[in-house]
């Protein structure tokens, strides 16, 4: 009798552990109460007092954590909004041990509304403190899924801050060291700084892993953001951007309504961004770059379109070795403004693309399409591409979109394949000092007459193209920017051959003449010249107008002479309004 009476009673002790366990893996929030317990160990579950700050709510599931079998999975249930009267955190979860969920309570049925008007701390934090907890070590991935919220008002701190320890690139991660946030079915309004990641004891001359952290917002609406005031690290000048990410990866979001005048919406480096069927519609990116990407591929494999933005450069890569992009659909897109500024080091280009010192980095079947209605005009160049080797094949830059040129390349190896090369309005390519194959492009004269000391190839093979001395390529082309227009007219005054060189050399007479509507403020153009006046030499074949000169006014003009050998005239100028 006393047997089955034991077995009974080991029944009843193991089904009321069970159904325990089961029913304490929601911790309830309410910050519409008043405070009813003295400890977070007393508030939260079934049968206790709700808690009444997001912070005791984690710290509850923290514990729980701890306690039941790993990898745990609790929910913190929000009821009612979180008005912004008072500060709003989480607090750091990093000994939380499986997936943590915040999430609109059932009660709600509806989004719940996290305001951070008062907050001047994140509201989480993944900070790895000096010491592990030996106690209660993690043995399984950290998960923290933010869904059914609405976040308002981050304006005062970063709304997400990461700094844990980063693994190096091609070192195999411990599957308790993987981090995931995510934010399915969230917005997130009128705010600044989203998500940190930043390494910590971060060593800028290491690569990190881009497998260890990642944040997942392919879900998410961000509605009405702008530049943080909060400044970068390292920088004394430059604000966080709404993404600052190292090591990370990005699955991007959708993004409406927001003006980021002095960041880029997302930097990243050693992460990669993801970028799928999202949309991007009435924003203003006139300054800084959609997103600036350091040793961080852009990944892309369905159409993502952008209505009604004003942009200046989408994507600025810098040591990047691949990239796989798919449609870009762009209506009405401008980017009027011209400008030479920089972030966090990083020298921006007037272009709407950049690339600069990567690494056989292609881009293939990247459409950039427009719908025949639009009037889209892309006021700067199409790409950028500066001590690179980048190649684009098999992409269909579509009419009526036009830039200034396709391609400003500069000490760099260009491969094009099945581009049509005829529909810029101005010179396809320009540049210097660079070699371009190109194989089954739609050409013309003009094509090739822009790009000075430059080396071209009619396949990928190394055939030396047949550049014969008809084609003409006119008087001297012109990077102008908006709003600037310059003509420049030279006369050889006097020419001799110099046996001895086999060469024959000018004297020149230049005339530089502003008829924009902006005044002339610095013009620079490659030129080998031994002898020459009114002109101030900045490099080793560079030049650029006397420091004496301020600026030429509208309609004036400013002369200068030098001499050089014949086929080393002045051919390209790039102006400055």
């Amino acid at each position: 009798m006393f047997k089955h009476l034991n077995n009974f009673c080991f029944f009843l002790v193991l089904l009321l552990t069970i159904t325990i366990a089961s029913s304490q893996n929601i911790v309830t929030v309410n910050y519409n109460v008043a405070r009813n317990y003295n400890s977070f160990e007393e508030c939260g579950l079934p049968n206790e007092p709700v808690c009444t700050s997001l912070e005791d709510a984690s710290n509850r599931a923290i514990l729980w954590s701890k306690i039941v079998s790993q990898p745990a999975s609790i929910s913190i249930d929000v009821v009612g909004d979180i008005n912004g009267s008072v500060p709003v955190k989480m607090g750091n979860v990093f000994d939380f041990c499986g997936r943590l969920y915040v999430r609109s309570s059932p009660i709600n049925s509806r989004n719940v509304i996290i305001d951070g008007s008062s907050s001047s701390e994140p509201f989480l934090s993944l900070y790895e403190p000096n010491e592990p907890n030996s106690t209660y070590p993690c043995t399984s991935s950290k998960s923290f899924i933010l869904r059914n919220v609405d976040f308002v008002h981050w304006t005062h701190t970063t709304m997400i801050n990461v700094s844990v320890d980063h693994v190096e690139y091609g070192i195999p991660v411990d599957p308790s060291k993987y981090y995931t946030v995510s934010f399915p079915s969230t917005t997130i309004q009128s705010s600044k700084s989203i998500v940190k990641v930043l390494p910590k004891n971060y060593d800028s001359q290491k690569r990190y892993s881009n497998e260890q952290f990642s944040i997942s917002m392919a879900s998410t609406i961000l509605t009405n953001l702008t530049s943080s005031n909060i400044l970068a690290l390292g920088s004394s000048e430059d604000s966080l951007p709404p993404f600052y990410l190292i090591g990370c990866s990005l699955d991007v979001f959708s993004l409406k309504n927001s003006t980021l005048l002095s960041t880029p919406l997302v930097y990243s480096k050693n992460g990669y961004v993801s970028l799928n069927n999202q949309a991007f519609s009435n924003n203003n990116f006139s300054i800084n770059p959609v997103f600036l990407v350091d040793d961080c591929p852009l990944l892309s494999y369905s159409p993502n379109t952008f209505n009604n933005n004003v942009i200046s450069t989408f994507i600025h890569f810098t040591r990047v070795s691949s990239s796989m992009i798919s449609t870009i659909y762009i209506n009405t897109t401008q980017s009027p403004f011209y400008h030479r500024k920089m972030y966090l080091g990083y020298q921006y280009e007037d272009s709407f693309a950049v690339v600069k010192n990567c690494s056989n980095l292609i881009l293939m079947n990247w459409p950039i399409s427009t719908p025949v209605s639009s009037n889209n005009e892309i006021l700067n160049d199409l790409f950028f591409v500066e001590n690179s080797q980048f190649g684009i094949v098999y992409s269909d830059i579509n009419s009526p979109m036009s830039s200034r040129h396709i391609f400003n390349i500069v000490d760099s190896t260009l491969s094009l394949g099945s581009i049509n090369l005829t529909w810029s309005g101005h010179e396809p390519i320009i540049g210097f000092n660079s070699t371009i194959t190109e194989m089954a492009c739609i050409t013309q004269d003009e094509t090739f007459c822009g790009c000075e000391n430059c080396l071209y190839y009619e396949s990928f093979y190394a055939i030396p193209m047949n550049t014969s001395d008809s084609i003409q390529c006119g008087t001297i082309k012109t990077n102008t920017p908006p709003g600037c227009s310059v003509n420049v007219t030279q006369n050889i005054i006097f020419e001799w051959f110099n046996e001895y060189y086999n060469e024959t050399y000018v004297q020149v007479a230049a005339n530089i003449n502003n008829n924009g509507v902006l005044p002339l403020k610095g013009l620079r153009f490659q030129l080998k010249a031994p002898l020459f006046t009114n002109i101030e030499k900045i490099s080793n074949n560079n030049f650029q107008l006397p420091s004496s000169v301020i600026e030429i006014p509208v309609n004036g003009n400013h002369q200068f002479n030098y001499t050089s050998s014949l086929s080393s005239m002045v051919t390209t100028t790039f102006i400055d309004c």
